[in-house]
């Protein structure tokens, strides 16, 4: 272990990886260890950067080793895992050469999940390469994150700042929504990663389960008030119909108006998307419609189910989100509802209010409502103009009690998979 509790990058990837399951498939490049191995008997590639090897300098073997860690991910379909932690690349011409490849070979990225968990410093190109995964994590008070540093920063007259106040862990968490998540040590994040890549494609279905799935949950009757503008915590519904409670919660500290993650119903991976009343009365505004997209996105390329859960008085009004493209971040949401072949299943809490209730309710397969919903074109003065689910059956296919959630979605689940 090095200074300040850090691992180095063979440790890392002891931490990480199955007992004795490492195979290093490429020379050892100059700053980057690379391979394949197993999470839970389940085949990985990984490349963890290595800060005390070489002078924590990247050389061009060195982003040929991570490459070929990724050409291997590509052909056999199964996660990419990189660990990112270096000091940037050689002042090599060679470099270039080796990066560029990797950029052009983006396009083919759709055929595996990308881990990226920033362990210390990641700038320049190599931020760039970070960024291009489908989900990013970070250690506070020791990552950082960012396409030009702060002595770019100062030296271009702006205000002078460190690496943390720059792209460190929490502003990527909270303000940028860069990063899905904030880890307080290495062995947290790695821990953390081997139960993310159980949730992924890649391996056997349906996943080992200790659960009932007919099993009713009565507390879900009596969680969401029937008053339209009363709050209340959407996690709760969520945690109480999944198998063992087990949720993955993805950018839990942005965007916090909607809820994305992934669970299991009877063994299968699902993705949950949920407005959250208790903030912005789960209103969309543009951040919560990217976060949403983005999950949703890559979702329907896994073929991963999404299920939904809406309770949206509209989206949040005003210059501010105007200015910002709010239409075009709501389009984008919709637009990765259609492109989606993936089921989609559909339950309306409560309210279900205008155009956003339309960007969460692209149809494919049911729409499931609880007794307490309303479903409107628009919202009324503090309140919501809306007809009870019995009036609006082009809109509701089934009306189910709330404790029957988990039974109904087990037996949708099962529907959509008997689906051409």
């Amino acid at each position: 272990m090095s200074e300040r509790g850090r691992l180095r990058a063979a440790e890392r990837l002891e931490v990480l990886l199955d007992p004795g399951s490492f195979e290093n498939l490429a020379p050892e490049g100059e700053g980057v260890v690379a391979g394949r191995g197993k999470i839970n008997g389940h085949a990985v590639y990984v490349f963890a950067q290595d800060r005390e090897q070489s002078g924590g300098v990247i050389s061009a073997a060195g982003v040929h080793a991570m490459a070929t860690a990724e050409e291997h991910a590509w052909r056999d379909h199964v996660p990419l895992i990189g660990l990112f932690d270096s000091r940037g690349f050689a002042s090599d011409v060679a470099v270039f050469a080796e990066l560029r490849a990797v950029f052009e070979r983006a396009h083919a990225a759709d055929r595996a999940p990308r881990i990226a968990v920033v362990m210390g410093s990641c700038a320049g190109a190599d931020a760039m390469m970070a960024a291009q995964a489908d989900f990013i994590f970070m250690i506070r008070q020791q990552a950082s994150l960012f396409v030009t540093g702060p002595e770019v920063v100062a030296a271009l007259g702006r205000e002078t700042m460190d690496a943390e106040e720059l792209g460190g862990a929490a502003v990527h968490v909270e303000t940028s929504g860069l990063a899905d998540g904030l880890y307080d040590n290495d062995v947290e994040a790695l821990l953390q990663i081997r139960r993310l890549v159980d949730f992924l494609p890649g391996h056997e279905r349906p996943w080992p389960i200790f659960d009932d799935p007919m099993r009713a949950e009565p507390a879900l009757d009596t969680l969401v008030p029937e008053e339209p503008t009363r709050g209340y915590d959407v996690k709760e519904a969520i945690v109480k119909f999944l198998d063992e409670g087990d949720f993955f919660e993805l950018q839990d500290s942005y965007a916090r108006n909607i809820v994305v993650g992934f669970g299991r119903i009877d063994g299968e991976t699902i993705g949950l998307v949920a407005n959250q009343p208790l903030v912005l009365a789960g209103a969309l505004d543009g951040a919560a419609c990217r976060k949403a997209a983005r999950f949703v996105g890559f979702c329907g390329r896994s073929s991963i189910p999404i299920v939904n859960l809406i309770d949206v008085p509209g989206f949040v009004p005003g210059p501010v989100q105007e200015h910002a493209g709010l239409a075009r971040a709501a389009a984008a949401l919709v637009s990765a509802y259609v492109q989606t072949r993936a089921p989609r299943i559909g339950i309306v809490l409560r309210n279900a209010i205008g155009a956003a209730y339309l960007a969460l309710s692209v149809k494919r397969d049911v729409t499931y409502a609880w007794p307490t919903a309303r479903i409107a074109l628009r919202g009324g003065e503090g309140r919501s103009e809306s007809r009870r689910p019995s009036e609006q059956a082009s809109e509701i296919d089934v009306a189910i009690e709330p404790h029957m959630t988990r039974p109904q979605l087990v037996s949708a689940l099962k529907a959509a998979r008997r689906q051409p």
